[in-house]
């Protein structure tokens, strides 16, 4: 992730919080509160929930249309049956702006969104120049196909306002044969006419890579939303009490600590980068406990709890796992130098 882009989501995570939130960042979660003690293993962890099921059930569009990259408000991808990318926005009251993107698919949502990457991919359905064809479903290959892309938008879309945040159309392009050197044969939703489509958009909306369009930051968490958070290493405890931040009341185990060394301390806490994906499965039941544990408590119901965890994977990597998910390496001396931070902190 570009340094800089990291340092402004960083202040906004330190700074704006809960205030710089656009359109409310409300969410319906599976959860169950983390309860201290429990083995890493046995823990029930909060998840989060997208839109994109019910929208394709209550969405529809007439006729082809014009889609510029701005209205959409999520995407799903199926290629040979298999949903390779999923990404929707979803408002919650404890988020900021720039957060609300939910990548679900591959990464259940426990990632933040390189915004600029998405539209970038978000311009394929801009280009796709549907026009029509004259031929059969069976000939064009979309009697059986199982490939296809959902688009929810927002049709009331502009260049010059934001728009609301709710799709309130959505189409589906099921994707056939190759239709020559530079089309493939389409089918949307909104009809039964069989379309030409670009060949190279087709392609950049099936070719996808999620991994470029997420923010290489292992976690973050508006420290706006936090209660408390709880450290443990190698089995010693710390904890940042912030439930009395509007008082500017801060303590580092029970002692009280000022706000600008609270902000440094956080700071360090969110910014472990991620290096890369998870390539090579591993057996973490046989790795040793995890270098260190950070479970941020939220002050608000609707959000939910984070836990984030860190496993030695090899010598130079170390493996984070946030609620359950485990996906991408860190930096195993990035984990080491913050687990001597906050050691020194307190």
């Amino acid at each position: 992730m570009k340094r800089h882009l990291f340092y402004r989501v960083i202040t906004g995570v330190l700074i704006t919080g809960l205030l710089g939130a656009a359109a409310g960042c409300g969410q319906t979660q599976e959860t169950e509160k983390v309860k201290r003690g429990q083995a890493q293993e046995s823990r029930v962890f909060d998840k989060e929930s997208n839109s994109l099921e019910k929208w394709q059930q209550d969405l529809r569009s007439e006729g082809p249309v014009s889609i510029s990259s701005q209205s959409i408000r999520g995407i799903q991808t199926i290629k040979d049956g298999e949903t390779v990318f999923a990404v929707s926005y979803e408002p919650r009251t404890y988020k900021n702006s720039y957060d609300c993107w939910s990548l679900s698919v591959p990464y259940q949502s426990w990632v933040s969104v390189d915004t600029e990457a998405m539209y970038g991919y978000f311009d394929h359905i801009g280009a796709l120049n549907l026009n029509a064809a004259e031929v059969t479903e069976e000939a064009a290959g979309l009697s059986d196909s199982d490939t296809s892309v959902f688009v929810a938008y927002y049709s009331g879309q502009d260049e010059e306002n934001a728009g609301q945040a709710e799709p309130d159309k959505g189409i589906t392009y099921q994707i056939g044969k190759e239709a020559d050197e530079g089309h493939y044969y389409v089918k949307t939703s909104s009809g039964n006419e069989i379309w030409t489509a670009d060949k190279s958009a087709v392609d950049g909306l099936l070719n996808v890579d999620p991994y470029n369009m997420i923010l290489k930051i292992a976690n973050v968490v508006s420290i706006e939303t936090v209660s408390s958070v709880d450290i443990e290493i190698k089995g010693k405890d710390y904890i940042i009490d912030l439930s009395d931040q509007e008082n500017n009341n801060y303590k580092l185990n029970n002692k009280k600590a000022d706000q600008e060394e609270i902000n440094t301390l956080y700071t360090a806490l969110i910014s472990i980068f991620i290096e890369k994906e998870i390539e090579e499965p591993y057996d973490r039941q046989k790795k040793e406990d995890p270098m260190l544990v950070m479970t941020f408590h939220r002050n608000t119901e609707d959000a939910p709890d984070i836990v984030e965890s860190f496993y030695d994977y090899d010598g130079d990597y170390a493996a984070v796992n946030i609620n359950g998910t485990e996906f991408f390496l860190v930096d195993k001396a990035a984990v080491e130098s913050l687990a001597d931070t906050v050691k020194e902190a307190f």
